[in-house]
């Protein structure tokens, strides 16, 4: 079995120093930098590639010469579903983290003049209300991620929260999200524009130890790497966790995940999915 990254390891994969210097080795040859591919890459095949990057997956069209090139140089894996129809994927997610540094305009941190603690949380209230409820139901569907690996119920989570924040994002930039941790149940997600981190944790069955996170993110916001940060605690029941948090949002959903109740500072509020 494989030992999980180290945070070292981590900070090494997450760094744009890492994506320069894999750029040009072997290893990056199919990373949809212009450097490759003569400067074959074009601004249609970016689009696409991006469409991919927020929505997981898109369906193969043989028509598509822009998608075709995608797949062709390697930017793009297709595989066959169960109702024999071909879809598009990142082959893995170094892809994911490049498109987002090369691509969307996350690469650094600008910082915009918007508030914090209240807003940030509001922001991740607004996802969670764009959630798509059939998605979080169908737990048993043969849902794919990078280079087309089947996703587990925890994952899928991470995977529609990451897609509807860059649906509500309205700073402009790119959605970043921790690459290094997309199975599991916890992982990261940063609007680099106004410099917010939501620690996204899904607690069906993992213990959090919540003064760890937070010693985690007090050490990007001294080095500068972010502005605000919240911890959201998302289940179907009690989430299991160690020590506390004051930036802690803990979500628990109801009745099929047609509602969903927020606890803050003492403080609880009902929303349903879907209302936006």
């Amino acid at each position: 079995m494989l030992s999980p990254p180290t945070d070292e390891f981590r900070e090494f994969l997450s760094s744009n120093d890492a994506l320069e210097f894999t750029r040009y080795q072997p290893a990056g040859k199919s990373l949809p930098s212009k450097y490759m591919t003569n400067g074959i890459l074009t601004q249609a095949m970016i689009d696409i590639l991006l469409r991919v990057l927020r929505q997981g997956n898109i369906r193969f069209n043989h028509k598509d010469k822009d998608l075709k090139f995608c797949v062709k140089f390697g930017f793009l894996y297709t595989f066959l579903d169960f109702a024999d129809k071909v879809y598009c994927v990142l082959p893995s997610n170094l892809h994911a983290r490049f498109l987002e540094y090369e691509h969307s305009g996350g690469d650094q941190p600008s910082f915009q003049g918007v508030g914090g603690g209240p807003e940030i949380r509001e922001f991740c209230i607004r996802i969670l209300q764009s959630l798509p409820r059939e998605s979080l139901q169908n737990t048993f569907a043969s849902r794919r991620g990078p280079a087309g690996r089947v996703r587990a119920r925890a994952d899928l989570f991470q995977d529609e929260f990451y897609q509807c924040c860059w649906g509500q994002n309205s700073f402009g930039g790119a959605v970043t999200r921790d690459w290094t941790r997309t199975t599991g149940a916890r992982t990261a997600v940063e609007i680099p524009a106004v410099g917010w981190r939501i620690e996204l944790l899904h607690g069906f069955a993992a213990c959090f130890d919540l003064r760890a996170i937070a010693r985690q993110c007090g050490g990007l916001m001294e080095r500068g790497k972010i502005r605000h940060w919240v911890v959201l605690l998302c289940a179907v029941e009690q989430g299991r966790v160690q020590g506390s948090c004051e930036n802690l949002l803990h979500v628990v959903f109801k009745d099929d995940f047609a509602r969903f109740t927020v606890k803050a500072s003492g403080g609880r509020l009902e929303f349903s999915l879907g209302q936006l």
